[in-house]
């Protein structure tokens, strides 16, 4: 799979999406910022988001075994949507 694509075809679904990224080990891999978008979140604070962003997703492998594989997750914010920095 191109999951640079993927995140591109995440942003191209809404203009208001600022943000789309696949985590792989903890760490960002794929995808980022839409372009002229100004970050709202610091780097510490992105790195910081980004760890519990994958905390969560490893702890719902404790549920796996009734439910099946974890194929994505999803998070929206209503203050980032509503609050869009273009340079």
């Amino acid at each position: 799979m191109d999951f640079e694509q993927l995140c591109k075809d995440v942003m191209d679904i809404d203009p208001k999406i600022r943000f789309s990224m696949i985590i792989i080990d903890g760490k960002q891999k794929f995808g980022g910022y839409r372009f002229y978008t100004v970050g709202i979140l610091d780097s510490n604070e992105l790195d910081r988001s980004i760890q519990y962003a994958y905390f969560r997703m490893y702890s719902r492998r404790i549920q796996e075994y009734k439910l099946g594989k974890t194929k994505y997750a999803l998070a929206e914010y209503e203050n980032v949507k509503s609050n869009i920095s273009i340079r």
